[in-house]
């Protein structure tokens, strides 16, 4: 086993404000910003909700990640941007969430693996849930993927886990899978 220095010689720039919460119930984050050649994420947050959105060179990100990954013979390329915007949970700790993110000029290559490039991937996704021990519960979601003249859907009609190890089928309290849709075109 060899060792390697690790380097990153981009420059970086992150800063926050923030401010008391409500009642004194401690710290809150207002804005947060990083930024480097290769990539942007801003944060803001209000009382009822909390939005990160980003902007990345993939090819400059995935350069500059060599630095400190073995990235060897990974080519990752186009524009990212995107936004996601979580609300503020509930009493039950159920929160909505929206996403929407898009990719121009989209190539990956993996070792060993055929290329995969489409002018534009575009994904939309809104759904409800909340975190727990195991995971994440999603009560319900609706999820599209466009990569070119393609689409698929999935839309969540009753609770399902995401757990660390994987995608439970069955709901809290059931044996069979939960209820969803699956629409594939293209």
């Amino acid at each position: 086993q060899g060792s390697r220095t690790l380097r990153w010689d981009q420059p970086l720039t992150a800063w926050l404000r923030g401010g008391r919460g409500p009642q004194a119930s401690g710290l809150r984050l207002a804005e947060a910003r990083v930024i480097s050649p290769a990539f942007e994420i801003a944060a803001a947050s209000q009382e009822t909700w909390t939005e990160v959105t980003w902007n990345a060179d993939l090819q400059r990100l995935v350069g500059e990640l060599g630095q400190v990954l073995d990235l060897e013979g990974t080519t990752l390329a186009g524009t990212a941007r995107g936004s996601c915007r979580l609300g503020t949970p509930h009493a039950d700790g159920s929160a909505a969430a929206t996403v929407s993110a898009s990719v121009d000029g989209f190539v990956l290559e993996l070792p060993g693996q055929d290329r995969w490039s489409d002018d534009q991937l575009h994904l939309e996704a809104t759904g409800v849930g909340r975190a727990v021990a195991a995971g994440l519960v999603i009560d319900q979601g609706h999820l599209r993927l466009e990569a070119g003249n393609d689409a698929a859907e999935a839309t969540v009609t009753s609770p399902m886990t995401w757990s660390t190890a994987g995608l439970v089928v069955a709901g809290p309290g059931r044996a069979s899978p939960p209820a969803a849709e699956l629409a594939v075109t293209g």
